[in-house]
């Protein structure tokens, strides 16, 4: 089994946590962040219509207590370079549920991630999540002063999962 940990080292970046990023509609949320990959050379341009259709076939919204955050990704065939893109919204928009798409709710936190290898798609969603429960986690990155501040909090949180079972 791969390091999935490392493999989140090396796909969060400084340049892909971006705070208070301004969008009217879940859809105009996800063409920016997906765009965001393109120009950095991560994705391929077909990305950013592949996350929009998964996204309306799958979901992304994690229904947690607490603050909310979804969690949109997409085929590997659309990637360059792994990523995992986390932002801030300005003001929230309606997400549909990942386990029932009649359900939305405000989310103000998303985490795009683009992946080379199918075979990673299923652990990195699993951290994701796992980090993503902790409470304490999410509302911190709501009250953080800066994306700095921002990609410092994710990469203690990921970095306190080394060891622990319950991360991978």
């Amino acid at each position: 089994m791969r390091d999935v940990l490392s493999d989140f080292q090396g796909m969060l970046k400084p340049s892909m946590v971006l705070a208070d990023l301004a969008g009217d509609s879940r859809e105009e949320v996800l063409r920016t962040m997906a765009e965001h990959l393109v120009r950095e050379g991560r994705c391929r341009w077909t990305f950013v219509e592949a996350i929009l259709a998964r996204e309306r076939l799958y979901p992304s919204g994690l229904p947690l207590e607490g603050p909310k955050i979804a969690i949109p990704h997409t085929d590997t065939i659309h990637v360059q370079r792994s990523a995992l893109l986390f932002v801030r919204l300005r003001n929230p928009v309606e997400f549909a549920s990942m386990g029932d798409p009649s359900v939305t709710f405000p989310v103000q936190l998303v985490s795009m991630f683009a992946l080379q290898n199918d075979d990673l798609v299923g652990n990195v969603l699993h951290t994701l999540i796992t980090l993503y429960q902790r409470r304490q986690l999410l509302e911190d990155l709501l009250r953080a002063e800066d994306a700095r501040e921002m990609y410092y909090l994710l990469r203690a949180a990921v970095k306190s999962c080394q060891g622990e079972a319950r991360c991978t």
